[in-house]
């Protein structure tokens, strides 16, 4: 189930419940900001070796070498504040010639530019001014050989860097280490020539590279240089495919670039020489939350521009824009997502949701024009295929949450506590005061203050916060005769304190009420929350040489939440078609849209993909995950088989094979599930033995209910296998006795090589037959909307006029429905079996 807050949880489970439901439309493909790429230049500049990077200050910086005719001369060009009035015409010639490929990078002020002569020299040319003026190239070696194909180069933050050149079929690295640079290294793999390098340092120096294979089959490849990020540092972790191309045919890769504006994005070059030959370049993109050795990259998709030498990605340290650069060419894209509330507009709305499938339908009042022109104006982010954010909620009360001391803080300055050095926040923790039975107390004859700080328990109430209020109660000796006392926070790393309160004689509670975050200036979140510390400074009451103490027994932390519109998240879709209706002088536009099942519908394979005909590649949980990244889908995980980890199939992927259908050809080698919600696919592996996890019937009422049990479609399962090594075939059937008592025999016959084992063909049988029960057991129940349903879920059903008490279901499909003119707000389950 989706996490809610407890108010949230509360609110839909009342008798009296104000429905709510939240509709954004955002200008994102699968949770990442689609660039809407708008081109500023369009040069008269010979397509050749080219590179770009932006400046600490936000300046662009490019580089490109001339044709072999014009002797391959180096210009660089520095536009600051780059925009659309900008000129990017202006190159300035480095007196540099011979050059064979260039790159360049930056950090803060210091920008570089790298680059190959002819005669195997390396240069490096550098400026310390944001690209504004450049001192004299230095030489830095020698390559090889003369063929070099490509380079690429990325700052660390500390000012290291690391530069990549690729020689032949070596990729080689040198490294410049606190300012001093050491001598190339070769990596350690085998590959056929390679025809292009690009480089982005995030924990470690991630490479995309270009060429071919032992075999001459052409390949775009993934690849990190370690750091001890996430790869040991020194060391190349695996080259990982993200392209192919046979050797006899006629598609090769080059010009690859690769940055990390928001996720990591690349562009490389497809070139095709056969009829209607062409070079076109291609980009992609990592699916978000996953990270860059995994290698799971959405399906490339064709740039509409043709280049041999492809075009540059870079954005600047404030990434307001991302930007694209070739010689003759200047694109830029916003890089954070916009986004249009539709809320206030819903007429009605409909959400459905099966186990292959999932679509929302959303209609909006338009009587004042409001949405007459979607795609333009403020309605600009309204088109196919933006993303709709769909949130079902209710109008929740206010709650709050008291949280006290757990542990010593980042401070602990004040003299005296009745349990000693470490231990303040024990004496100040209690529910109940204690008053002086435990506390700590300042009696320094200065006029300083000494501040505690404590550690609080985790919040985890979700929902939105409108406030935290720290809390300290406390007294003097006698009355104090000046300032005393300060409530104190600490977020973000900093410090902050309330003004000074005077305390008396008897215990009262002082606070400081903090209605946003001090350190962000934004609402609270949760994550503040579990980092916040709080405390209290004080001194003693008293000028000095005088002595009075100041005391304090308890300090704890309250949490104002909940309150107003509140929603459950993470579902989205993808805006199919837009339609207009018109009838009784009133108009609407009614939004179609569907899920990420609609992804792997539409995603073919390119080219042939085959695993684990030798050796063990990728298992059936792997393949899964590479797929789903081709169709811009992560693969997360509620619950596992080891079947899903363990089972690496010889399985091949043709060319115009769909998506959808290859992932349910690897859900039928396991006993696992799938379902697809927001921008991920989750897996389960649905067991008899799984707990109820929310119940229906008791405090969440049952409106309408029907159950029904059906035969099983089959009760034994024959699964027929080969063991290659015995040269035998296997064949293990499963069976449901009690099924197969009263219905007799219904056969399911299964043949696959794949499975090479006794154990594995049983496994195959008994998953079979699980899902047969599940599918016999079935149920539909009406039901106030639950905000934090999903799939698969399971769920217990308590119905005394169907004779059921604490049923355990599984969720197999749901269906919502908002019509505020009907008064409707509910939801429908399909249910099955455990």
């Amino acid at each position: 189930m989706r996490e809610i807050s407890d108010t949230l949880l509360s609110a839909q489970k009342k008798a009296s419940r104000t429905p709510y439901v939240r509709v954004e439309a955002s200008n994102k493909v699968s949770g990442v900001v689609r660039l809407d790429w708008e081109r500023l230049y369009t040069g008269t500049e010979d397509d050749y070796y080219h590179a770009v990077t932006l400046s600490g200050d936000g300046s662009l910086v490019r580089v490109r070498i001339t044709l072999p005719a014009d002797s391959r001369k180096l210009y660089r060009q520095r536009v600051a504040g780059p925009g659309p009035q900008s000129d990017f015409s202006q190159w300035v010639y480095t007196n540099e010639y011979n050059a064979v490929v260039v790159a360049c990078c930056s950090l803060g002020a210091e920008v570089s530019i790298f680059w190959v002569k002819s005669d195997k020299k390396i240069y490096h040319l550098k400026s310390t001014d944001y690209g504004a003026s450049w001192g004299s190239p230095e030489l830095l070696g020698y390559t090889p050989t003369t063929a070099i194909n490509g380079i690429a180069a990325a700052y660390k933050p500390n000012g290291d860097i690391a530069l990549f050149y690729a020689d032949q079929a070596t990729l080689y690295v040198m490294k410049r280490l606190s300012g001093n640079w050491g001598s190339a290294t070769a990596w350690d793999k085998s590959t056929g020539d390679l025809s292009g390098v690009a480089c982005v340092y995030v924990t470690d120096w991630d490479l995309l590279v270009s060429g071919k294979d032992t075999n001459d089959n052409f390949k775009l490849w993934t690849l990190v240089y370690g750091d001890g990020g996430e790869v040991e540092s020194g060391t190349w972790s695996a080259l990982e495919e993200l392209a192919s191309a046979p050797a006899d045919g006629n598609f090769e890769y080059r010009a690859c670039f690769l940055d990390k504006p928001d996720v990591y994005r690349c562009f490389f070059v497809e070139s095709f020489n056969g009829a209607e030959a062409y070079n076109r370049p291609f980009w992609s993109h990592i699916v978000p939350g996953a990270s860059f050795p995994v290698n799971l990259w959405r399906e490339p998709v064709p740039f509409n521009l043709s280049s041999e030498y492809g075009l540059a990605i870079a954005h600047p340290p404030e990434a307001d824009y991302c930007w694209l650069s070739n010689p003759k060419g200047v694109w830029r894209a916003p890089l954070a997502a916009q986004s249009l509330d539709l809320t206030a507009d819903v007429i009605k709305a409909r959400q459905e949701a099966t186990r292959e499938s999932g679509k929302l339908s959303v209609e909006l009042r338009n009587d004042e024009g409001q949405y007459a022109s979607p795609g333009s104006g403020g309605v600009s982010v309204l088109v196919p295929g933006c993303e709709l954010a769909f949130s079902p909620g209710y109008v929740t009360a206010r709650a709050t949450e008291t949280l006290r001391p757990s542990a010593a803080g980042d401070e602990e300055d004040i003299h005296n506590a009745t349990s000693g050095t470490g231990n303040h926040w024990q004496d100040v923790d209690d529910g109940a005061s204690d008053e002086d039975t435990t506390i700590i107390w300042e009696n320094t004859a200065d006029n300083d203050y000494y501040r505690d700080l404590y550690g609080l328990p985790d919040f985890d109430k979700k929902g939105a916060i409108n406030s935290v209020t720290v809390y300290a109660r406390c007294r003097s000796f006698t009355s104090a005769l000046r300032p005393n006392l300060k409530i104190a926070c600490k977020t973000g790393g900093t410090v902050y304190e309330s003004s000074e309160f005077t305390t008396g004689s008897a215990y009262a509670n002082y606070s400081k009420v903090w209605a946003t975050n001090p350190n962000t200036g934004l609402p609270w979140t949760e994550d503040d929350i579990n980092n916040l510390q709080v405390g209290v400074a004080m001194r003693d009451a008293a000028t000095p040489p005088n002595i009075i103490a100041t005391i304090c027994t308890q300090v704890f932390a309250v949490v104002d939440y909940g309150g107003g519109n509140e929603v459950g998240s993470g579902q989205t879709y993808i805006l199919d078609a837009l339609e207009y209706t018109s009838s009784a002088g009133k108009t609407s536009l009614l939004l179609h849209a569907r899920d990420g099942w609609s992804l792997a519908e539409g995603w073919q394979a390119r080219h042939q993909f085959r695993w684990n005909k030798s050796t063990e590649e990728m298992s059936v949980k792997s393949l899964l995950a590479f797929v789903l990244a081709r169709c811009g889908l992560k693969l997360d995980v509620k619950s596992q088989s080891s079947v899903v980890t363990g089972f690496y199939p010889d399985f091949t992927i043709n060319p115009g094979n769909r998506g959808d259908v290859i992932i349910k050809k690897l859900l039928s080698f396991v006993p696992d599930v799938l379902f697809i919600e927001g921008n991920s696919a989750f897996l389960v592996n649905p067991l008899a033995a799984d707990t109820s996890i929310y119940s229906y019937g008791t405090n969440h009422p049952i409106s309408e209910g029907s159950y029904r049990n059906d035969a099983a479609e089959f009760n034994r399962v024959q699964v027929e296998g080969y063991d290659p090594a015995g040269d035998i075939p296997i064949i293990v059937n499963t069976f449901d006795w009690a099924e197969i008592g009263r219905l007799y025999d219904r056969l399911k016959h299964i043949e696959d090589r794949n499975i090479d084992t006794v154990e594995r063909a049983s496994e195959r049988g008994e998953a079979w037959l699980r899902h047969a029960d599940i599918e016999s057991a079935s149920a539909v129940i009406r039901i106030p909307v639950n905000c934090s349903q999903q799939l698969y879920d399971v769920v217990d059903l308590t119905d005394s006029r169907a004779g059921l008490s604490a049923e355990k279901k599984r969720v197999l499909g749901l269906a919502l429905s908002y019509d505020p003119a009907r008064g409707e707000y509910a939801q429908r389950l399909s249910l099955g079996g455990v």
